[in-house]
């Protein structure tokens, strides 16, 4: 069990929730930590880091850490709630007359200019959430949010393109899917292979997109219907 003596209190397994400093210091020292976990975990992985090793890197002490966060569990979690406000905020200025060309844009930061770094931490958090329920709950969350923007933006592309008489029959639902499963899978390639340049894949995902948007290839609902109708 552990126990931490933070300002003559006695802490087990709980956190501070005075905070004496201003909410913006308060704000800076939750991303100190979190920047430090994020330096950790891709180093040792998940399950070798400890609150020491993160504090030590944050250059703060064990029991500072504490007062922002009640376990690594939390660390992980405020990782994964930081990157889903950063993608909803991504999302939110995907605008313009160019949406396909502004959504590739976004791919090719989210990929490529992240780096390798990235896509080592997304695979210690998600093997994480395979042995931990609370570390899945927040991935299931995260997926969810982000499944719910990607269809909300593939509405409004076939709208557009509605809008300008061009007829699709696209499912964004099914767009939605292809997006994750596509991107999943280059961001393990890239955590695998970190001297091989990501950009090749992410234009080919991104050139798979786009003739699924333009109806060039068919989407998994499409097929189904086929397969009802041929049955």
């Amino acid at each position: 069990m552990n126990t931490h003596s933070l300002s003559g209190l006695s802490m087990i397994g709980c956190r501070v929730f005075s905070k004496p400093e201003s909410e913006e210091v308060y704000a800076r020292r939750r991303g100190e930590i979190l920047t430090a976990a994020e330096h950790c975990f891709v180093k040792s992985g998940f399950h070798r880091t400890t609150i020491q090793n993160i504090a030590a890197d944050a250059g703060m002490s064990v029991g500072n850490v504490y007062r922002y966060f009640a376990s690594k569990d939390a660390v992980v979690e405020a990782l994964v709630l930081r990157d889903q406000a950063k993608m909803a905020e991504d999302f939110d200025l995907l605008s313009g007359d160019d949406l396909v060309g502004a959504f590739a844009a976004l791919m090719r930061r989210q990929i490529v200019e992240c780096g390798p770094a990235q896509s080592v931490l997304w695979l210690e958090i998600c093997a994480e959430a395979t042995r931990n329920p609370t570390i899945a709950r927040v991935t299931r969350a995260h997926e969810q949010a982000i499944s719910s923007h990607l269809i909300a933006f593939f509405t409004r592309v076939i709208q557009a393109r509605t809008a300008r008489g061009v007829a699709t029959t696209t499912d964004p639902q099914a767009l939605a899917s292809l997006v994750i499963t596509l991107f999943c899978g280059l961001m393990v390639t890239q955590a695998l292979t970190p001297d091989k340049s990501a950009q090749a894949g992410v234009e080919q995902m991104l050139a798979l997109v786009s003739a699924a948007i333009e109806g060039r290839v068919e989407s998994p609902a499409t097929m189904d219907e086929k397969a009802e109708i041929y049955a």
